[in-house]
C-alpha cells in the first residue's frame, strides 16, 4: 500500500510540476509580449512628443502667417485621434495586466500544490522505508525460525535412527527354565524369571536414559 501511495504522490507531483512549468512559461511569454508592447508604447510616445513639437513649430509659423483658426481645427482633430489611440492602448494594457495576474496566480497555486505534494512524497518515502525495515526484520526472523525448525527436524531424525538402532541391537530377556529332574513328569515345574515385558522395559529404559 505504501508503494502505491508513493507512486500516486510521485505522479501528482510530476503533474503539478509540469503545470507549474507550463504556467511559468506562459507567464514569461506574456511578460515578453508586455515588454514588447511597452517598447511600442514608448516609441509611440516619442513620436507623439515629436509630433507635438512639430505642431508647435507649425503653430508658430501659422500664427505668423495669420492662419490660426484653421490650424486650431487641425490640432483639435489630431488630439482627438491621439486620445482615441491612447484609450485603446490603455484598455489593451489593462487586459494584458489582468491576464498576467491570473497567470501569476495559477503559477503560484501550482508551485504551492507541488510543495505540498513534495511533502507528502517525503512522508510516503519515510513510511515506505519503515515498512521495508519491518519487512526485512520479519524475513530475518522467518529465516531464523526456519533454521531452528530444520535443526529440530535433524535432531529428531537422529533420535529416531538411534532409537531404531538400539531396538535392533537389544535382545529380549528370556525366562530361564529350570527343569527339575524329578521322576514325576507331571510335577515338572519351571522357575520363571521376572516378567519378560517389565524386564525388557527396564533394560531398554536404562540404555536409552544412559544414551541421553
Amino acid at each position: 500500500m505504501e508503494l502505491r501511495l508513493e507512486k500516486k504522490c510521485t505522479e501528482e507531483l510530476d503533474d503539478a510540476l509540469h503545470r507549474a512549468v507550463l504556467g511559468h512559461a506562459r507567464f514569461v511569454e506574456h511578460y515578453a509580449d508586455l515588454q514588447e508592447k511597452h517598447n511600442e508604447l514608448v516609441e509611440k510616445h516619442r513620436n507623439i512628443m515629436e509630433g507635438i513639437a512639430e505642431v508647435k513649430r507649425a503653430a508658430a509659423k501659422a500664427g505668423a502667417k495669420g492662419n490660426g483658426s484653421r490650424f486650431h481645427k487641425y490640432l483639435a482633430a489630431e488630439l482627438s485621434t491621439l486620445r482615441r489611440e491612447k484609450e485603446r492602448e490603455r484598455e489593451h494594457l489593462i487586459k494584458e495586466n489582468k491576464s498576467l495576474k491570473l497567470q501569476l496566480r495559477d503559477t503560484a497555486e501550482a508551485v504551492h500544490a507541488a510543495g505540498e505534494l513534495l511533502v507528502r512524497l517525503r512522508e510516503a518515502e519515510g513510511a515506505a522505508s519503515v515498512s521495508e525495515d519491518n519487512y526485512n526484520m520479519v524475513q530475518q526472523e522467518n529465516e531464523r525460525l526456519k533454521k531452528q525448525m530444520e535443526k529440530l527436524k535433524r535432531k529428531h531424525k537422529m533420535e529416531m535412527v538411534t532409537m531404531k538402532q538400539y531396538l535392533a541391537e537389544s535382545r529380549l530377556p528370556q525366562s530361564a527354565i529350570l527343569n527339575r529332574e524329578d521322576s514325576d513328569i507331571a510335577e515338572n515345574n519351571m522357575i520363571p524369571t521376572p516378567d519378560d515385558d517389565q524386564a525388557w522395559r527396564a533394560e531398554f529404559g536404562a540404555i536409552y536414559q544412559e544414551h541421553y
